[in-house]
């Protein structure tokens, strides 16, 4: 089995200001690194003087991973922005050259989602003659997501055209985004390399509870539409009072005020806050559901936990989450359809029929850190693509 070199610039990776930052790249990279061999480099800004007051270079090694992360001072006025922009570039083009003269040539550059240091990939092309392919994750791409791809300017819009176009290969986490791009962006084929879950943590074990509990696990934000969640939930509450919700993630005061304002804080509705991700796969395991409902997503990372956990889902029909999501697993609703979570949350614990343990195999044997690993593989080494 061949063992190809390749080096990853991605715009995110966890770190130690942003641990939770692509998080599901880091992953992506560790299935990766199952088959090949792969070298990351990500420089960070460090605008509090967190971790330096000047550059900081932390490198760290893992079987056929190598991280590094460079942490580099950034001033928030105009011009320290500016300064830091071309500091950075001309970092990671010093890194870059240090790796290849350390370690040779990389089969390939692979940039994980597009934004200015993606740039890097065509000056790379151009000076060493090294092909590049491109990873995207990034909800830019659907419709009202925040900070849309149609609402950017043009000189963002070119920066990607020129860069899918330029790509050897298109890599999406969906065939949703895959289409999107191909009409937002530049009609180039993909290839759909989905999430990817730790089957550590994350698998089918079976629990008792009094009660029929819900879980929703996220950043909480816009996106994820967490009000409307609770005001469905209330409604379920009032028809099914051994219920109960949990909500994992960085809460809000207004949702904190919003809940209690229900008589439901503590009582039926429990917020756990932010957990590490070993817990999340706890906090699945003890539930019968994981609810979403989000104006916007690509394929949640979350889902294919729970999925990975044989638990059920409830999810708003956006993006790619009906590519994973279908009456074998779970219940798709419409965001538009005032109550139609509601009226979904209530079919679950009625018509609670689910062979979780088959939804655990069907997932890991999708999502499995050797199945992704083997999918990059197949893409770097046999030119599946």
């Amino acid at each position: 089995m061949k063992n190809s070199f390749i080096l990853w610039l991605p715009s995110w990776y966890p770190n130690k200001i942003k641990p939770y930052e692509g998080d599901f790249i880091q992953r992506h990279a560790q299935a990766a690194a199952l088959y090949n061999t792969i070298y990351v480099i990500k420089i960070v800004s460090d605008e509090k003087g967190l971790i330096t007051n000047n550059l900081k270079i932390e490198i760290s090694h893992r079987p056929n991973l190598v991280e590094q992360i460079i942490y580099l001072k950034k001033s928030p006025s105009f011009f320290g922005r500016v300064s830091f922009l071309f500091k950075g570039m001309r970092l990671y083009a010093q890194a870059i050259k240090d790796c290849i003269r350390e370690n040779g040539s990389p089969c390939f550059i692979h940039i994980h989602v597009i934004t200015k240091i993606s740039l890097l990939a065509l000056w790379i092309k151009k000076k060493f003659k090294i092909p590049f392919l491109v990873s995207e994750h990034w909800t830019i791409y659907q419709p009202g997501s925040s900070g849309e791809f149609v609402t950017q300017n043009f000189f963002f819009k070119y920066l990607v055209r020129k860069i899918v176009k330029g790509s050897l290969a298109l890599l999406t986490v969906s065939e949703d985004l895959g289409i999107k791009m191909q009409k937002l962006v530049y009609p180039k084929n993909y290839i759909v390399v989905p999430n990817v879950v730790n089957e550590e943590f994350f698998y089918y074990r079976t629990f008792g509870s009094p009660k029929f509990r819900f879980v929703h696990i996220s950043t909480m934000d816009f996106q994820k539409n967490v009000e409307a969640i609770v005001d469905n939930f209330a409604l379920v509450h009032k028809d099914f009072s051994n219920v109960e919700l949990v909500l994992v993630g960085p809460f809000t005061e207004r949702l904190y005020e919003m809940v209690k304002n229900k008589g439901l804080l503590n009582h039926s509705v429990f917020f756990r806050g932010e957990i590490p991700y070993y817990e999340v796969a706890g906090e699945l395991q003890q539930s019968n559901a994981l609810v979403l409902y989000s104006r916007f997503e690509n394929q949640p990372c979350v889902i294919i936990e729970s999925l990975c956990c044989g638990v059920p889902v409830i999810s708003s029909a956006v993006g790619g989450i009906s590519e994973v999501v279908n009456h074998t697993n779970g219940i798709l609703v419409s965001p538009a359809v005032s109550r139609s979570l509601a009226d979904a949350m209530k079919q679950m614990i009625k018509n609670y029929h689910f062979n979780h343990w088959e939804i655990s195999i069907d997932a890991r044997n999708k999502f499995s850190y050797s199945k992704v690993g083997k999918r990059f593989d197949e893409i770097y080494n046999f030119g599946n693509y």
